[in-house]
């Protein structure tokens, strides 16, 4: 068990991937758990990953997505999809367990919301079980799986629905696969366009019509995100994490970051945001 600050433990970072799941393959990015804490008030997160959210109190903390305020219990767990917009709170001492992970598969266009998942008594178990293996051990990871495994079991069938499914192109769907496994390094239109088979013109306003948004814009987004996520669970330096994602030097990085998040990277990883 790998202690990251105070009551933070980190049970996993290794990246696996799991398949036979209805999204084809599940990479688990991270397990983990706060013990005890009152100090989870955040606004604005927006990460390229997905959460799953288990409290083992009620009404100790929350959700809020477009001022809709969506409470935690110990009968139920959240499901955020990447790029949701969110903010948490908590108004008191609380347990808090957690799982950061990306779907492989056309789910882009689901209905970024929290989604709200049944939690019984095996579930629960499965949780329990996560925590006392330890981080150490060559099985939390495949446990962690199984559990995503029947928790997208439970889901809402409506939740997996995405809209306009029919018009949906799959070349838009290989061009966000692409972007996401350059690992935040930006790729220019005409070459994802030549990629794809595609008119430079055709595929910026197919991919704007089904994402609403640019690609420049969802690899900049993506890619603060993945600086994010460097910052609060790494110990890469910001000059590291500059180079990673393909900045000549710290200064560019910065002036980036600070429109974003509109702070800068080292006041961003003293709030260790999870």
């Amino acid at each position: 068990m790998k202690a990251v600050q105070n009551n933070v433990q980190i049970f996993s970072e290794r990246e696996i991937t799991y398949s036979n799941l209805p999204v084809n393959v599940i990479n688990i990015l991270r397990i983990g758990c706060l013990l005890n804490t009152e100090n989870w008030n955040f606004l604005n997160i927006c990460d390229y990953f997905w959460h799953l959210y288990y409290n083992f109190d009620d009404d100790r903390s929350g959700v809020i997505v477009d001022n809709v305020e969506y409470k935690m219990d110990k009968d139920s767990m959240l499901l955020i999809p990447a790029f949701t917009t969110y903010s948490v709170f908590s108004r008191g001492n609380m347990r808090h367990f957690f799982i950061h992970f990306q779907p492989v598969g056309n789910l882009f266009t689901v209905k970024r919301k929290p989604w709200r998942i049944p939690v019984d008594k095996a579930l629960v178990g499965q949780i329990v079980n996560i925590l006392h293996e330890g981080a150490e051990s060559p099985r939390v990871s495949s446990m962690a799986s199984a559990f995503i495994q029947r928790a997208l079991v439970l889901l809402d069938k409506d939740a997996l629905l995405q809209q306009n499914m029919n018009s949906f192109d799959l070349r838009i769907d290989k061009a966000v696969e692409i972007y996401t496994e350059n690992r935040g390094k930006m790729i220019k239109n005409p070459e994802m366009a030549g990629i794809l088979g595609m008119s430079v013109q055709n595929f910026e306003r197919l991919f704007r019509l089904q994402l609403q948004m640019t690609p420049r814009e969802f690899q900049r987004q993506f890619q603060m995100q993945l600086a994010a996520d460097r910052l609060r669970f790494t110990q890469l330096s910001i000059e590291e994490i500059a180079r990673e994602l393909g900045y000549s030097d710290r200064y560019n990085f910065t002036r980036i970051f600070k429109v974003y998040f509109g702070i800068a990277p080292a006041a961003y990883r003293k709030r260790l945001l999870y």
